[in-house]
């Protein structure tokens, strides 16, 4: 099948439609990008095209309830509404993390919100992400499939959840060995216009070094997945083939445009069989419209922000196009009624909750500082004393930290910031390391290219730019330098224990592993409530040698 490209641009009709919905200047891109050619609407007109409009979304992250920074579910369905009109057929997909890292509306109650509330918005399918294996697959099957609760309890209603009414895909994800069984349908097809529209969903190769929750499954490469399922849907007669891809990339112009663009989907489409026309992509929380090497490609940011509109235009002698733009969701949008009540029942179950004040700070603690890794490392010592008072230090991974602490009016913090802080429900775990194996944990964050692991106040060391590792002889246990042979108690969270951003040596060379039934954000509570009011700590653990 040819593919021929069209301007990134909607049509009248949506045009007409946006007006209605808070003015189309309000919603659109006004620097839309060019990805081709654009025939003259008489040759368009006479070839009868038949028009499915794509509405992606990806990296969702549960964010149901509007905020400052989010329009919320309701917003979105309305312009996804919006967006559904004057066009021939359409579907809403997501390209994976609709779940997890949520806010507390939804990630207190396991995100089975957002499930109902995507089911009540009308998405269609979803390709998993790595976040949708936060808590294992037996959980991601819980919640695509319903008929239990979560085995921390109900819901405030006391009933099962419902599961979900869309479909979940996961072509890379195999139960065992890369080849083998998949987690999930690997691709869907759907007849849209009169079309035979296919979609394929990936998550990244890399969801294991991640997702703590991946153990024991396989993730094969993203296009190898892709093509060696292109035969098969051909035979099968479809008119085009959707890749949805968790993996992504970065570009420097508006949203959608394509300047300077690169990242890991750069390579993974650059290997896609062309019969792949378009590629919706996500994981970075970045937003674009590309024409790489002959495919289209997008990502809508996150946390629903934006919706990517993509037109495929069909004509009767098979020839298609495909366009993109995306859309902004404006925060003063009025919200899709249906969508709103749903969001409303599960804020207002979660108010008390989130409004319940656990103590005061006396300054912000801004979330990727010196400041916020202080505050949670020694939360997470103190509250590992009451299992094990022998506990040396505490290490914690920076991308845990997902929200500041704002200081305003009388320095209150809420169990609802402290949620949205640490938001992924994660454990604490008590190991044992001898001092060899903590300067290698300390020294794997260069070897991953990641930041440093924040340092309770009882470790210090001197980080090497130039060489990406601790500096012999400056790693400092309550002042006193780490002798190799010694053992040391170690406090982290469940998910860099299990391997979570590719950190191995806690699992592999750590002794006397024990999971503690404390929560991160139960420690960070307790602490708060302890010490309030808390002046934050500004002070450097990490001595940065250049």
């Amino acid at each position: 099948m040819s593919m021929t490209f069209a301007r990134a641009s909607l049509g009248l009709a949506t045009l007409a439609a946006l007006s209605s919905c808070g003015g189309s200047a309000d919603l659109l891109d006004a620097g839309a990008a060019d990805v081709g050619a654009t025939e003259d609407a008489s040759s368009d007109a006479a070839r009868a095209l038949t028009t499915v409009r794509i509405l992606g979304i990806n990296d969702f992250h549960g964010a149901i309830a509007p905020s400052d920074a989010v329009a919320g579910a309701g917003a979105l369905a309305a312009t996804v509404a919006s967006l559904r009109d004057g066009v021939d057929a359409s579907i809403v997909v997501s390209a994976g993390d609709l779940v997890g890292g949520s806010p507390l509306e939804s990630g207190y109650w396991h995100d089975e919100p957002t499930v109902e509330a995507m089911n009540v918005l009308g998405l269609a399918i979803n390709a998993i992400g790595n976040h949708e294996l936060d808590e294992g697959p037996d959980e991601l099957l819980r919640l695509i499939e319903g008929g239990r609760c979560h085995a921390e309890g109900c819901g405030p209603s006391g009933m099962p959840h419902e599961g979900a009414i869309f479909e979940t895909l996961a072509a890379n994800t195999f139960t065992a060995a890369v080849g083998g069984d998949t987690l999930l349908a690997p691709y869907v097809i759907r007849e849209l216009g009169g079309r035979r529209v296919a979609f394929i969903g990936v998550t990244l190769e890399g969801t294991p070094t991640i997702a703590a929750g991946a153990a024991g499954l396989a993730f094969g490469d993203e296009a190898d997945t892709v093509n060696a399922l292109v035969p098969e849907l051909e035979t099968m007669g479809v008119d085009a083939i959707v890749a949805l891809v968790h993996e992504g990339g970065a570009q420097s112009g508006g949203p959608s445009s394509c300047l300077g663009m690169g990242g890991p989907i750069v390579d993974i489409v650059a290997r896609l069989d062309p019969a792949v026309q378009v590629v919706i992509t996500g994981h970075t929380h970045q937003a674009y419209v590309c024409e790489l090497d002959g495919h289209l490609v997008t990502s809508a940011g996150s946390n629903g922000r934006l919706v990517t509109a993509v037109d495929l235009m069909f004509d009767d002698v098979g020839r298609l196009e495909a366009s993109a733009t995306n859309v902004i969701v404006p925060l003063d949008l009025a919200p899709e009624p249906m969508v709103a009540s749903v969001v409303d029942r599960w804020v207002e179950a979660t108010r008390t909750i989130r409004e319940r004040v656990v103590g005061q700070i006396t300054a912000s603690i801004p979330r990727g500082t010196v400041t916020s890794c202080n505050f949670v490392a020694d939360a997470m010592l103190e509250g590992a004393e009451e299992a094990d008072p022998a506990v040396d230090l505490a290490l914690m991974n920076v991308g845990g930290i997902r929200a500041s602490l704002a200081f305003s009016g009388e320095g209150d913090v809420t169990f609802g910031d402290l949620y949205n802080a640490l938001p992924f429900g994660n454990r604490l775990v008590l190991v044992t390391l001898t001092g060899a194996d903590l300067i290698a944990v300390l020294n794997e964050a260069g070897s991953l290219g990641t930041t440093p692991l924040c340092p309770s106040a009882s470790l210090t060391y001197t980080w090497s730019v130039g060489a990406a590792r601790t500096e012999p002889g400056t790693v400092r246990v309550n002042g006193a330098v780490v002798d190799p042979l010694a053992s040391y108690r170690v406090v982290v969270n469940d998910y860099n224990f299990a391997g979570g951003e590719g950190y191995t040596v806690f699992r592999d060379r750590g002794t006397s592993a024990s999971s503690t039934p404390l929560l991160l954000v139960g420690a960070a509570e307790h602490f708060l409530e302890a010490h309030s009011p808390y002046a934050p700590d500004t002070a450097a653990r990490i001595t940065l040698a250049l």
